[in-house]
């Protein structure tokens, strides 16, 4: 069994085992197929679609793939994000190691991911306000998030399946936030307080110029009910 870190750990006990057999597994940003290889061998997926931008780090992935002798099992794919992926019927999507802003605009650009038979497994580096954001005024609900330590740092990944009619379009403070705040967790809490410190820097700078009133609203909307801790 492949060894995957703590952060890819965390992914993979996210995606869901499907009943249906011809859900679709899709790794966006595959990098060296590490989750690929891992999903097969715990039988969470019998395929798996793995993708990469260029050409250097799918011959990585290649390398993997053909180390566990799971060529016939793992389909990999040059493309850019879903670009050219089938995501009819049910699929489950990740992506992960990404800055949130780049997954964002992976999932703007997507064709026919807005069905009820989709679940995305995301795992932003930074900007997670960007994925959820897109995520609450795209018709997807944020089941959960996940939070884990790996080699000294904290990363979350957020769940969500598209929901059609839901919308959490004008919460501000979600963006920032999300679910972190029902994780009774010191991994959690950290990141929480990150943001939090950002904000409040970001509040008073915009207070004691006396510029962007409505951004400054929004500021203090988001950090409404929030406070640091520890």
């Amino acid at each position: 069994m492949i060894n995957l870190s703590e952060r890819l750990s965390m992914v993979a006990a996210m995606v869901v085992e499907s009943s249906d057999p011809a859900c679709k597994y899709i790794d966006i940003g595959t990098d060296h197929a590490y989750l690929p290889v891992f999903l097969i061998q715990s039988k969470k997926a019998d395929k798996v679609i793995a993708t990469e931008i260029a050409k250097k780090p799918l011959e990585n992935a290649r390398k993997t793939v053909a180390r566990y002798k799971l060529s016939e099992r793992i389909d990999l794919v040059l493309t850019n994000g879903l670009k050219n992926i089938d995501t009819s019927g049910k699929c489950e999507i990740i992506i992960s190691g990404m800055g949130g802003t780049l997954i964002a605009e992976i999932l703007s650009v997507a064709e026919n991911i807005r069905h009820e038979d989709i679940h995305l497994v995301l795992q932003p580096q930074s900007h997670a306000f960007d994925v959820r954001e897109w995520l609450c005024k795209n018709g997807f609900q944020i089941e959960y998030e996940s939070v884990c330590e790996d080699d000294g740092k904290i990363y979350h990944a957020i769940s969500a399946y598209y929901k059609n009619d839901y919308t959490k379009a004008d919460d501000v403070g979600y963006f920032y936030f999300g679910e972190l705040k029902n994780i009774k967790d010191e991994k959690a809490k950290y990141l929480i307080n990150k943001q939090l410190k950002v904000i409040n820097n970001r509040i008073k700078g915009l207070t004691e110029s006396g510029r962007n009133p409505e951004e400054l609203e929004r500021m203090l909307l988001a950090v409404k009910g929030f406070k640091i801790n520890g």
